[in-house]
């Protein structure tokens, strides 16, 4: 029978007061035991090189909320956000190692956290995926921010007052809430609505960060684009966040740049892309069970996104594509297609990096 796994051995405890605990090497990370108790507590990773992958939670318990968390202390972050808990996270699973903080800052690498009700996260530099329902900052590199219903949210950094854009695509999964820095023609904004059609469109109001577009969504909540307007975002068409929950359903996208996630693992879906659907991704599609429909034949590219090989499909006259994540050039014969009989279907040996 094979020995257990040793689990940290050394204990950090904090104080009744607010507390930040600086990380001083990967290598404490992985022995120790971080509790802060009371107060509002810091968890501080930027001196680490490398990324990690940290899920914080808690659950009731007849009259007491006890904390959890989850750490891969060797599981740096690539691909999306919505399929790498299930698939990716590497290396040893530290359980209930980092307690009762409510602000973590990230590493110098590519992190995916996650915090509970009323988080904070600084992504710090590289590429990161975070979840919170307070504060989400992003940080130097390209970042998925994925938010609550009153989430503010920055792609850049942030000091507390304002926010600096990074220049690098910034991908918001926004169910509503305030994002500072929003940078038009880089950013990417999905629009968690049910899947169901606007009825509204963009106003202007004021915030407390100054003039905003603001748009509400089917929850009844409002999403605020700080320094940009209305006139400006009824202009472009709106990109959804959607996942597709129907065994054997029919997904059909929209004008927008949409990001399109297949909930259903080995079930056969459909997706329909027509002309002007804008550039869509779309993840954990099925091999050998999905159907994709094009207008046309579409020409294949390799491509990549945050890091996991992917594959371009461009079509609509080059007008129009979608984003395969995390499927090959080599994937794409087991994936069914249909287009017009007359179209060609043709395969190209480009490479792009997407994000």
């Amino acid at each position: 029978m094979a020995k257990p796994v040793p689990g940290p051995s050394l204990h950090w405890t904090g104080t009744s007061g607010n507390d930040t605990k600086i990380v001083a090497s990967l290598t404490e990370l992985k022995n120790t035991i971080y509790d802060a108790g009371a107060g509002n507590d810091t968890l501080d990773l930027s001196a680490l090189n490398t990324g990690v992958t940290l899920r914080l939670s808690s659950a009731t318990q007849g009259n007491k909320v006890l904390p959890h968390s989850t750490l891969w202390a060797d599981g740096a972050f690539h691909g999306s956000w919505w399929t790498w808990d299930a698939f990716a996270p590497a290396g040893l699973k530290t359980i209930d190692s980092v307690l009762n903080f409510e602000k973590v800052v990230g590493t110098q690498g590519n992190d995916s956290i996650q915090l509970p009700i009323g988080g904070y996260i600084d992504g710090g530099a590289g590429d990161d995926s975070i979840s919170a329902s307070s504060t989400l900052v992003g940080g130097a590199g390209s970042d998925q921010l994925v938010g609550g219903t009153n989430t503010l949210m920055i792609g850049g950094t942030f000091d507390g007052i304002h926010a600096t854009p990074d220049n690098t695509p910034d991908e918001f999964f926004a169910v509503g809430g305030t994002i500072l820095d929003f940078e038009l023609g880089t950013d990417h904004l999905y629009i968690d609505n049910e899947s169901l059609p606007l009825t509204t469109s963009w106003i202007d109001v004021t915030t407390s960060y100054g003039p905003a577009a603001q748009l509400q969504t089917v929850y009844g909540t409002t999403i605020n684009l700080v320094g940009l307007t209305a006139a400006v975002m009824n202009s472009i068409p709106e990109g959804f966040g959607v996942q597709n929950n129907t065994p054997g359903g029919v997904l059909t996208s929209g004008p927008g740049d949409d990001f399109i996630y297949d909930h259903s693992i080995d079930v056969p879906q459909t997706y329909v892309f027509g002309t002007g659907s804008g550039h869509d991704l779309l993840d954990a599609l099925d091999i050998n069970y999905d159907t994709l429909v094009f207008p046309d034949a579409p020409t294949a590219s390799s491509a990549t996104y945050h890091g996991d090989p992917s594959t371009l499909l461009t079509f609509d006259g080059g007008n129009s594509s979608v984003l395969l994540i995390g499927i090959t050039m080599a994937d794409l014969s087991h994936i069914a297609m249909q287009y017009p009989a007359a179209a060609q279907h043709q395969v190209m040996n480009d490479y792009a990096i997407l994000f």
